[in-house]
């Protein structure tokens, strides 16, 4: 199977160690996790520059209101091909964000990948913290994984966690407000091979600290 590894202009080798580590079930008491929006990031394959492939990252507000985020999962899972139409300007591959929120990561349909069976779709790269939690993944059948459950169905496309806090951070290198994360993905070809991959998102502040 003859595919290239996919890296993006902002991925770079880390100074410290990937941690990989799982997301707490709950958030922090302290933190008062009281999401305002729901924050739904597709993620699509930029092969206008092949056979470097490049992520881009296109964030929309949803209207749903934070509270049902389960049924909008599930509602999107279920759908052959759904994003919400309220797109925000794209960024390269990174995701900001500005308040508590939910935050539903959507693998383009127009690709044949998936979140690895087996893993979990989503883990950070420092060491667990309540800054994120409550990792869930959601399958084309409508139905949730449980918390802390690895990816069990094939065809995995939407996680979703909560985010509960980030420190003031700032636009540029060295930002105090950033969350490196990693997400475990498939590329799958015709003849049933796989090709795992893991790719480096910041999933960041760059205003004051939330909460």
């Amino acid at each position: 199977m003859n595919i290239q590894t996919p890296i993006t202009e902002t991925q770079t080798l880390s100074s410290f160690r990937n941690e990989f580590a799982a997301m707490p079930r709950d958030s922090a008491p302290a933190d008062k996790f009281n999401p305002q929006s729901i924050l739904h990031v597709l993620l699509k394959i930029d092969t206008s520059a092949a056979p470097r492939l490049r992520f881009v990252a296109l964030p929309s507000v949803v209207p749903d209101p934070p509270g049902e985020i389960e049924s909008y999962a599930k509602k999107v899972a279920a759908t052959v091909a759904f994003h919400s139409q309220s797109t925000l300007l794209p960024s390269p591959f990174d995701v900001l964000v500005t308040q508590q929120c939910w935050l539903m990561v959507e693998l383009d349909r127009s690709a044949n990948w998936q979140f690895t069976e087996g893993e979990l779709g989503c883990t950070t790269k420092g060491k667990t913290s309540t800054n994120n939690f409550g990792l869930r993944h959601a399958y084309a059948d409508g139905t949730l994984g449980e918390l802390d459950e690895p990816v069990t169905k094939p065809g995995c496309r939407v996680v979703y966690f909560g985010v509960a806090r980030r420190a003031a951070g700032r636009p540029g290198p060295g930002n105090p407000g950033s969350e490196f994360m990693n997400f475990h993905v498939q590329f799958l070809a015709d003849n049933g091979e796989r090709l795992s991959v893991i790719f480096d998102p910041d999933i960041k502040n760059e205003g004051p600290s939330i909460p």
